[in-house]
């Protein structure tokens, strides 16, 4: 192998993900109650990132320790779990491709 073909590689690995784009959040009715549907944009290096990517998210009601963590691939879901009417929630959202976290 090229030992400047393996550098540039190894350099081009360690690309970090950018910060995920466009958050919207929607309080939605979810059988006889609500759930919080999330969508986003993936970052916009995705692209020249290689490797598989997950989203983590965070989801934390607004005064409370306690949060729930969630593991997806796809850019849009709704939450339901511990979803409370007239309650507000902080969200974080981010991309991991490998074992790097945008």
């Amino acid at each position: 192998k090229d030992a400047g073909t393996a550098t540039a590689l190894g350099a081009w690995q360690k690309i970090f993900p950018s910060k995920i784009r466009n958050i919207t959040c929607e309080v939605v009715r979810h059988g006889v109650g609500v759930a919080l549907r999330l969508t986003w944009m993936s970052s916009w290096n995705r692209a020249y990132v290689a490797g598989e990517v997950w989203y983590e998210v965070w989801i934390q009601e607004e005064g409370t320790e306690a949060y729930d963590a969630y593991k997806l691939q796809a850019t849009e879901y709704t939450f339901p779990d511990n979803i409370r009417v007239g309650r507000s929630y902080v969200v974080w959202v981010r991309s991991v491709i490998g074992n790097l976290e945008g």
